[in-house]
C-alpha cells in the first residue's frame, strides 16, 4: 500500500519509456567514451577478441609486457646494459595495465548491467535531466585527460624528489614510465572521485524508493554494492602506488619520506571520499522518503480516525493496522550503510596502510625509525 502521495507526470511528447531509453543509451556510450575503455577495447579489436573479462586481461597483460620490453630496449640502446630496476619496470607496467584493465572490468560489471536500474530511479523528468547532465559531464574526454595528466605530472615530481634526496638514480625512460603508470592510475582516480558524485545527481530530485523501507529499495542496495566495489578498487590503486613508491627507498631522506606519507594520506582521503560522499546523499534521500511516508501515514490515520463516529470492531482493526504500519516504518534504518558496506570501507583503509607499512621493510629489516622521526614538522 504505497503512500507516495504523488503521481509521475511526463510531457505528452516524452513518455517515461522514452526518457529511460535515452538514459540507457547514454550510459551504454561509456564503452567508447572512457579513456580506459578506449585503450583496452582498441587492443581487443586489434587481436580480434570477443569483448570479455578474459580478453581485457589478455590485452592488459600484453600492454604490461610491451612496457617492460620498451624499458629494457631503452637501457640496452642508451646504457649498453640491462635496466637497473628490472622488477620496478615490471611493476610500472603492471600498474599501468592493472589501472586500465580494472577500470574497464569495473565499468563492464557496474554500468551496462545496471543501466536499466539506474534509468528506473528518477521519479520525474527533472530527475532524468539531472542524471543525463551528470553522465555527459563524466564522459567528457578533456576532463578525463586533464585529470590523468595532473596525476602523471605529480608522479614525475615525486620521482624527482626521490632521485634528489635518496641514492636512487633514474633515466628519462623511468620518468616516462612513472608518468604513464600514474596517468593510468589517474583514470582510476577520476572514476573513484567522480562516480561517487552520481549519488548526488541521482538524489537531486526525488527517487523511486520502496515506501515501507526506503533503505532496502533495490536501487539503494544496487548503489551501495557498486560504491563498495569502487572503494575496494580505489584501495588497490593506492596500494600498488605505495609499493612502487617504496621500491626506491624514500626513507633515505626525511623529505622523500614525507612525500610518500602525503601520498598515503591522499589515498586515505580518496577512499574515504568514495565511501562517505555517496552514502551521505543516499542516506539523506532515504531519511527524506521515510519522513515523507510517515507524514502521509499520520495524515491517513488522523483522517480515518476523524471519520469514525461509531467505530465497529472492523474499524478498530483497520486503525490498528495503520498504526502497526506506522510503528514498523519508524523502526527501519535511515542510512544506506549496512554491515557489508562498513566492512568494505574498513578493508579499503587497511589495504593501503599495510602496503605503506610493508614498504618500511628493507630485505627483512625494519627501516631505522630515527630517519622517519626526523621529519621536518
Amino acid at each position: 500500500m504505497p503512500m507516495s502521495g504523488e503521481t509521475e507526470v511526463f510531457p505528452v511528447s516524452r513518455t517515461r519509456a522514452d526518457l529511460e531509453e535515452e538514459l540507457i543509451t547514454l550510459i551504454d556510450s561509456a564503452k567508447s567514451r572512457l579513456l580506459a575503455n578506449i585503450a583496452i577495447n582498441s587492443g581487443i579489436r586489434v587481436f580480434h577478441l570477443k569483448d570479455t573479462v578474459g580478453a581485457g586481461i589478455v590485452v592488459a597483460t600484453v600492454l604490461m609486457v610491451l612496457i617492460c620490453v620498451a624499458r629494457i630496449l631503452f637501457a640496452l640502446v642508451f646504457s649498453g646494459s640491462g635496466p637497473p630496476f628490472p622488477l620496478a619496470s615490471a611493476l610500472a607496467g603492471f600498474i599501468t595495465a592493472f589501472s586500465l584493465g580494472a577500470v574497464k572490468i569495473l565499468h563492464d560489471n557496474i554500468l551496462p548491467p545496471n543501466a536499466k536500474n539506474i534509468a528506473s530511479l528518477p521519479l520525474d523528468e527533472n530527475g532524468f535531466a539531472a542524471l543525463r547532465d551528470w553522465f555527459q559531464s563524466f564522459f567528457s574526454l578533456p576532463k578525463q585527460l586533464a585529470f590523468s595528466f595532473s596525476f602523471g605530472m605529480l608522479s614525475v615530481l615525486t620521482v624527482s624528489v626521490i632521485e634528489r634526496n635518496t641514492s636512487a638514480s633514474f633515466q628519462v625512460i623511468d620518468y616516462v614510465l612513472a608518468f604513464l603508470a600514474i596517468f593510468s592510475v589517474g583514470q582510476g582516480g577520476y572514476c573513484g572521485i567522480f562516480i561517487p558524485t552520481l549519488a548526488q545527481a541521482a538524489t537531486k530530485e526525488r527517487m523511486r524508493l520502496f515506501w515501507l523501507n526506503p533503505a532496502e529499495s533495490y536501487g539503494v542496495r544496487m548503489a551501495s554494492l557498486a560504491f563498495g566495489k569502487l572503494v575496494v578498487v580505489d584501495a588497490l590503486f593506492v596500494s600498488f602506488c605505495m609499493i612502487a613508491l617504496y621500491w626506491f627507498k624514500p626513507w633515505e631522506s626525511s623529505l622523500a619520506a614525507l612525500v610518500s606519507g602525503a601520498w598515503l594520506v591522499t589515498g586515505w582521503t580518496a577512499v574515504s571520499f568514495a565511501f562517505l560522499y555517496p552514502h551521505y546523499y543516499l542516506s539523506r534521500a532515504i531519511k527524506a522518503e521515510k519522513e515523507r511516508q510517515l507524514a502521509n501515514l499520520q495524515t491517513t490515520i488522523t483522517q480515518y480516525q476523524a471519520c469514525l463516529k461509531e467505530p465497529s470492531e472492523g474499524d478498530f482493526k483497520k486503525l490498528s493496522e495503520f498504526i502497526a504500519l506506522y510503528d514498523r516504518l519508524t523502526k527501519v534504518r535511515e542510512t544506506s550503510i549496512d554491515t557489508q558496506a562498513l566492512r568494505n570501507f574498513i578493508t579499503s583503509l587497511v589495504i593501503p596502510t599495510m602496503s605503506f607499512l610493508g614498504g618500511l621493510i628493507d630485505l627483512g629489516s625494519f627501516v631505522d625509525l630515527r630517519t622517519l622521526l626526523s621529519l621536518p614538522f
